[in-house]
C-alpha cells in the first residue's frame, strides 16, 4: 500500500503544480491570454501524463474501484482544459476554467488519497 502512495502521490504532484500555476496567473488579473494559454494546456499536459500513467500502476485490489473513478474524472476534467488550445480572450479562459471546476476530480483524487492511508492534499 505505501509504494502505491508513492506511485500516485507521483503522478498526482505535477497535475497540482500546474494547477498552482493556473491560480497564480488568474489571480494575478492578468489579461494576458497567452500566460492563461500555457497554464491551461500545462495542465492539459499534465492530466494527461498522469492518465498514462494511471494503468500502468500496481495498484493494490482494495483501492480498484477509486483508481478507475479517479482515471474517469481527470479524463473529464482533461477533456475541459483541452479546449485551451483555441481561446482567444480572458473570457473563454474563465468559460473553460468554470467548465473544469465542475467537472473536477479533486472528490476522487481525495477518496484515493484516503484509501492509501495519505494525508489530505494541501494545495501545497
Amino acid at each position: 500500500m505505501e509504494e502505491a502512495g508513492r506511485q500516485f502521490v507521483a503522478l498526482a504532484t505535477p497535475v497540482n503544480e500546474a494547477i498552482s500555476v493556473m491560480n497564480t496567473v488568474g489571480q494575478s488579473g492578468s489579461d494576458d491570454v497567452a500566460a492563461y494559454k500555457e497554464a491551461c494546456l500545462g495542465i492539459a499536459e499534465a492530466e494527461k501524463a498522469a492518465m498514462e500513467q494511471l494503468p500502468e500502476g500496481k495498484w493494490p485490489a482494495e483501492v480498484a474501484e477509486e483508481i478507475a473513478d479517479f482515471t474517469k474524472a481527470i479524463s473529464s476534467e482533461r477533456t475541459q482544459w483541452s479546449r485551451c488550445s483555441s481561446v482567444e480572450s480572458v473570457d473563454d479562459i474563465g468559460a473553460i476554467v468554470k467548465d473544469a471546476v465542475a467537472q473536477t476530480s479533486s472528490d476522487e483524487a481525495a477518496l484515493v488519497r484516503q484509501a492509501l492511508s495519505l494525508p489530505e492534499y494541501d494545495g501545497s
